[in-house]
């Protein structure tokens, strides 16, 4: 009983370690613990995954593929933010064509509503291809949620933390389906799978031995 207790307590700090080291770093580096959720989960996520598609014999040349082209989407991601052009990108096209809006909140509505119209015909072609009113329903739901989340995130005046922690969470997304596309798109040697997991030499070995015995030792009445 004591030992499976000092077994648990062990476990337990082998756990509260990480878990509170990432949500400290969020706290810490970017001014929130919830960057610390969404960064420890992302590198959870993608670190699994990293460890799948090794084990199924995936070419280092994917992993170093999709990790240069997440680190490239998450720097130009960061910069943009951090500099805020998105946010007077809006507030240009909001000057143009709804002048009748206050100027605080100009780049927010235009953002969001373009967006949300973009996102939201997009998701109707998708759904589209399912060929049933349900699925056009659902492309189009989850195209306008998409397209408010994207219209506010761009048209929001960040601060460079944030922004860098907003390319954080970008470039460790792109990383992980960009790993998952490339690993899986030059497909899976089955065979040498199998050969990596399968005894055959032994096996062969064993029968080659068996069939050796067979004939040197007459086999009498059972």
């Amino acid at each position: 009983m004591l030992g499976g207790i000092a077994f648990s307590l062990v476990l337990f700090a082998a756990m509260l370690l990480p878990i509170g080291l990432t949500l400290f770093l969020g706290e810490w580096v970017f001014g929130s613990i919830g960057w610390g959720i969404v960064h420890g989960t992302e590198r959870s996520l993608l670190v699994a995954l990293i460890l799948v598609v090794v084990a199924l014999g995936a070419r280092s040349s994917a992993i170093g593929g999709s990790f240069l082209t997440g680190l490239l989407v998450g720097v130009i991601v960061a910069l943009v933010l951090a500099v805020q052009a998105t946010n007077r990108a809006w507030a240009l096209l909001g000057d143009l064509v709804a002048g009748n809006i206050a100027p605080d909140s100009r780049p927010l509505a235009v953002g969001v509503a373009t967006l949300a119209a973009v996102f939201g015909v997009l998701g109707i072609l998708i759904g589209l291809l399912s060929r049933s009113v349900g699925g056009v329903i659902r492309g189009l739901i989850v195209g306008v949620l998409l397209g408010v989340v994207f219209g506010a995130l761009t048209a929001v005046a960040l601060s460079v933390h944030v922004a860098v922690a907003v390319g954080l969470a970008v470039g460790l997304l792109v990383w992980t389906v960009a790993l998952g596309f490339l690993a899986f798109r030059e497909g899976i040697d089955f065979d040498a799978l199998k050969s990596r997991f399968v005894p055959q030499e032994t096996i062969d070995t064993t029968r080659e031995t068996i069939e050796w015995i067979r004939e040197r030792v007459p086999v009498g009445k059972r």
